[in-house]
Formats: structure tokens, sequence, C-alpha cells
């Protein structure tokens, strides 16, 4: 058996991609996207239809160009939601404006905004899941848009305490973000440092086992995956959301004798109490790796959907 046919028995596994040619390749139930990916598709030639669309929803929407911008990114994310739907038997995660990662209110908001225009073309929510980095206020968020039925992906999970919180108040699911944890530790090599040790392996373990303990509901997605031995060691994960290149090699090899699901049992059902904001914030301030990646990761999204805006804006004056 090939090591990408055991994957869809075993767990639920996502392509990291927007690409409709991957994802119609591979076909695996799950499909996770960010600012990033919607910036690589949204000026190829395949989605043209998708952005014409987009484009004279927003100039009949609004003479004003900001809410042109506005009405034109969800609708064209709307229509990549449906397409991709279509494909897929499973969910599709779809992050919101990063800028707004400190603002819970801004958060809420703008997933009720892209919700709303999914129902108005009669797509199930329950098959979205809003994509929201895992601030304070992100989570706060998050857990707000949970009550009314709205599931939320907590991306960016780089430590411990994070994963916690997302668990305390919830959440559908987090993704840690694996490699970016490990490369942290490879740029900043102390005494302590192994080479041999994957850290953001060693920490999805971590969440693993304390959810499982507690008897937290909240699924965990293995992201920000780079190579197989990733993959094997996180087969208990109750997602994976693999790039296609890893997919590339996964269907080229055979099945590998340490794949071994690992169920851990739910054996206490008491729950710490629930982390302050004020220690939450704290912890994350001294970890290192929380506060050069988090920012980092923010950073990027928010750059890219600026791109976005500028390339929209060009088409709708």
């Amino acid at each position: 058996m090939k090591q990408l046919k055991f994957l869809k028995k075993s767990i639920n596994l996502s392509i990291d991609t927007g690409n409709i040619n991957y994802i119609k390749h591979y076909m695996v139930d799950h499909v996770t996207t960010n600012p990033s990916i919607i910036f690589k598709i949204i000026n190829s030639y395949g989605y043209k239809n998708l952005l014409d669309n987009a484009i004279l929803y927003a100039r009949k929407k609004s003479i004003f160009l900001t809410r042109r911008i506005n009405y034109a990114i969800n609708k064209f994310l709307v229509n990549l939601i449906n397409k991709i739907l279509n494909i897929i038997s499973g969910t599709i995660s779809i992050e919101i404006d990063a800028r707004f990662s400190f603002n819970i209110d801004l958060c809420i908001r703008k997933a009720q905004e892209l919700i709303n225009m999914c129902k108005e073309y009669d797509i199930d929510k329950s098959r979205i899941l809003i994509k929201i980095v895992s601030t304070w206020e992100g989570i706060k968020a998050a857990e707000e848009l949970q009550k009314s039925g709205i599931n939320c992906n907590l991306t960016l999970i780089l430590s411990f305490v994070q994963a916690r919180a997302c668990a305390e108040a919830g959440v559908y699911l987090v993704s840690p973000f694996i490699s970016r944890i490990n490369d942290w530790y490879i740029n900043n090599k102390n005494n302590n440092y192994n080479n041999n040790y994957d850290y953001g392996v060693h920490l999805v373990k971590k969440i693993n086992k304390f959810y499982k303990y507690y008897n937290y509901k909240t699924a965990i997605m293995g992201a920000s995956i780079r190579n197989i031995d990733q993959i094997v060691s996180l087969i208990e994960c109750d997602y994976l959301t693999v790039p296609p290149n890893i997919l590339s090699k996964l269907e080229n090899i055979s099945f590998i004798k340490n794949s071994i699901i690992n169920k851990y049992s739910c054996n206490n059902k008491n729950k710490l109490p629930y982390i302050s904001e004020n220690e939450f914030k704290t912890k994350c301030s001294k970890n290192l790796v929380v506060m050069n990646k988090l920012y980092e990761g923010i950073n990027k999204f928010i750059s890219d959907q600026i791109n976005i805006e500028y390339f929209l804006a060009s088409k709708l004056y």
C-alpha cells in the first residue's frame, strides 16, 4: 500500500493549497488556505472567471473603492469555497484578515461577514473553518463564533499555552506550525539543541496527550509540514495538512511500517482552572518562539492581504 493511500484511510488528510488542479489530483477530504495561498492564485488564468465575477459583483455593490475591494475579496473567496467544496467531501479553511488578530470584535465581524455571504449561496457553514491567528483576542473571538455554530481553525500555534487556551475556549481545531517551531531552534542553537530532535513534533505530541488526558474535544491539525518523517511521527493527529510537493512524495513511496496510530485514552474528566489573559500573555511574552515566529507569521499574512487588495484596486478603478 502506498503511503498516501494509507494516510487517507487513517486520518483526516488536508491539502495546503488553493490550486484546483492539485486538489483534483490528490483528492483528499480537506483543504487549507491562507492569504499567501490566495495571493498566488487570484491572478492565475484558471481563476479568471472567479475573479471577473467578483469584480462585477463589487462594482454593483458600491461606488467606493475601499468597499468595492472588501466586496471583491469576499466574493472571490466565496466563489473559491464553492468551487473547492464541489470537489472535496470535507471542509475548507479560510483565513480572515490578520490585521484583526488583536481585535475581538473585528475578528467576529469579519468571520460572520464571510459566513453570511456563503449562506446567500447555499454553502453549508459546517464545511467552512474560519482561520484566526491564535492571539488571546483571536482565541476569544473564536470562542464567541463557536457559540454561534461557526467552526474555527486557530492558526500559528507555536506554544503549549496557546493550544491550552484554545481547548478551554472550545474551539473546533488548532494548527500547530511544526516546521516554524523547529526553524527557530535551528536558527538559535544553544547547548541543549539536538539536531535529531524535531521540536515542532514534540510540541504537537505534548498537546495531543494533554487534550486526550483532559478529554478536550478540540482537534489538532499538524501544519507547516516539510518532510515525511514529520508525517510519520504525527499520524495520531486528528488532521494533517500537507503541501502538494510532500503529497507527491507520499504518492510514490510504499507503506512505512512505523506509521502506527497511537490512540491515547481519556482517563481524566476533570479540567484544570482556566488560564487567565494575564497568564496567557505573560507566558507568550517569555516564549521566544512565539515572540519571533508569531509576529513574523502575522506580518507575512498581512503583507499578502495588502498585496491582494492592491491587485483588486487596480481592477476596480
